[in-house]
């Protein structure tokens, strides 16, 4: 944890330095201008449907993206997101989850306010994309098993299911190639078919969700 602090204070006070130089008409680039930025994130995941007979308390979660801004308003970003799903009761168990997403991003101060350079700003964002969900322990039970195999489409033992993700994320801009996230995201998923304790052979019936708070760094291209 020590580190992690140490190293992120580094990354502020070196990019805080290179920065400066924009004073100087070395760095030409203001944040709100568009251009290509790339964000890393790492926090809790909440919510997951398990069965009656497990408990799950919240789990690990991070992404990594890449966007492009097309003007102080309005941009793209792809992403790809991990889920980790600990559960306890019945046959505790361990799932993850790998997701990518292609979503649209909208700065709401700069489309409803006036346009000028601010150090705070507040995105919303949304898209689809695609997940593979995958417990490892269950798989591996099912190929020493001679009487069970993995034939799913797929990849043979995961979920592969659909979300519609929907977050927003408060910004602020410590210079102007860095900035601190703290990004909301809620995924609603389709046709998950086994709950996160997959031992327990109960079956996720219907529409569920995955919602992730996170906190990180966004970069920005001079």
């Amino acid at each position: 944890m020590k580190k992690g602090i140490l190293f992120l204070f580094a990354v502020v006070v070196t990019t805080s330095l290179f920065a400066q130089k924009s004073s100087q008409g070395t760095l030409k680039y203001n944040w709100f201008n568009q251009g290509w930025f790339f964000d890393v994130n790492a926090g809790t995941r909440l919510l997951g449907k398990t069965s009656e007979q497990a408990n799950m308390k919240p789990g690990f979660t991070s992404n990594t993206g890449a966007g492009y801004l097309f003007n102080e308003k309005f941009g793209v970003k792809g992403r790809v997101d991990y889920h980790n799903f600990q559960t306890t009761g019945g046959t505790p168990s361990t799932s993850h989850s790998i997701g990518v997403s292609v979503e649209g991003i909208a700065n709401l101060i700069q489309v409803i306010g006036q346009r000028k350079a601010r150090k705070f700003s507040l995105a919303l964002h949304g898209g689809v994309g695609v997940a593979t969900l995958f417990n490892p322990k269950w798989k591996q039970s099912v190929i020493d098993d001679p009487n069970r195999e993995l034939n799913d489409g797929g990849f043979n033992g995961n979920n592969e299911l659909f979300h519609i993700i929907v977050g927003i994320t408060p910004q602020y801009h410590v210079n102007s190639i860095l900035s601190l996230n703290l990004d909301v995201s809620h995924f609603t998923q389709f046709r998950q078919y086994n709950t996160y304790d997959t031992f327990n052979a109960e079956k996720a019936n219907g529409v569920t969700g995955v919602l992730g708070l996170s906190l990180g760094l966004t970069f920005r291209l001079p």
